[in-house]
């Protein structure tokens, strides 16, 4: 009975911290990774982003979108030869 409880506690506690990344800036998670991937590298590909973070082309595009409108995210020098800037903390 002892294990079943402290298993259940950890659970939650996973649970928990979840949540209190997708809350953090109102971004959730999905829009964290790609937010951490384009950290990582700014002159990333939408659509190498989508094969890195195992999402559709569609849904990174519709992602990065609603990250630019949240001002999380922005393109600087063109849709070309530009890069992604990250304009919030990241910081956990």
């Amino acid at each position: 009975m002892k294990n079943r409880y402290l298993h259940i506690d950890f659970q939650s506690d996973i649970q928990s911290d979840k949540k209190s990344i997708s809350d953090r800036s109102d971004v959730t998670l999905d829009e964290f990774a790609i937010l951490k991937a384009v950290y990582d590298d700014p002159s990333i590909t939408q659509k190498d982003l989508a094969a890195q973070i195992g999402v559709s082309d569609r849904t990174v595009k519709r992602k990065m979108k609603a990250l630019q409108e949240k001002g999380a995210l922005e393109r600087v020098n063109g849709k070309r030869n530009g890069r992604w800037r990250v304009l919030i903390d990241m910081q956990l």
